[in-house]
């Protein structure tokens, strides 16, 4: 009754997408209770369908801020970004604290937590989606390559550029497979070698990147040739 009165557009979860809502979708299941409500419409797939599920936890995973932080989890990243967390329980045996005010702050504490965190997540990925024009739940949980994906597609619209094939179609008949070695490797010398030496450059395409100020809002397609 609570969620269809408040019908809300964006639920923000810490770690929801791969415990929380699979865990009350089971707990529902089990109960003899459709989980259909959960959606806007009818369909299959994602049980949130029109409504955004935005995962702070997936932003705090790859948050390289983060840096000398215990681990990833809601306590510990909840206290970086200034959540007091007022205490701890003895979570061995829950059915004890059943019905207890400690049992219920707890878990308010969380909730808080989690929305602490949010308030540094959830805008940045709103502002993405400003910038890009592109809707937040397609923002929300995308590869890095969509972003550069979605500004050189609308540059190869404005030039007339349209592929009509994908990647399995493009390089198989080259390279025999989609799969393909993109670095140089060459072997020197054959035999069991008792000193081996390797040398690599950390982050290296991203360090290019930034120092040569490279992006797809600061480059442009000149022209466009066949493999």
């Amino acid at each position: 009754a609570w969620w269809k009165q408040v019908d809300p557009d964006v639920l923000i979860t810490y770690n929801g997408v791969e415990f929380d809502l699979p865990y009350i979708m089971k707990r529902l299941t089990h109960w003899g209770m459709s989980h259909d409500f959960l959606a806007r419409y009818e369909g299959k797939g994602d049980p949130l369908r029109g409504r955004v599920h935005f995962d702070c936890y997936y932003y705090a995973q790859a948050d390289q801020n983060l840096m000398g932080i215990k681990t990833r989890g809601l306590k510990h990243v909840g206290a970086w970004f200034g959540h007091q967390f007022k205490g701890t329980l003895n979570m061995a045996n829950t059915s004890v604290l059943l019905g207890t005010r400690e049992f219920e702050d707890y878990h308010r504490d969380d909730v808080e937590a989690t929305w602490r965190v949010s308030k540094t997540y959830l805008p940045t990925a709103m502002m993405l989606a400003d910038i890009l024009h592109a809707p937040l739940n397609m923002v929300v949980g995308c590869k890095p390559s969509f972003i550069p994906k979605v500004l050189i597609g609308r540059n190869c619209a404005r030039k007339g550029i349209v592929t009509i094939d994908n990647n399995l179609d493009r390089y198989t008949p080259t390279f025999g497979s989609v799969e393909y070695e993109g670095a140089m490797v060459e072997i020197h010398k054959t035999g069991y070698q008792d000193s081996i030496e390797k040398w690599d450059f950390t982050s290296m395409y991203p360090n290019a990147i930034r120092t040569l100020n490279l992006g797809p809002d600061t480059t442009k397609i000149t022209s466009t040739r066949p493999i």
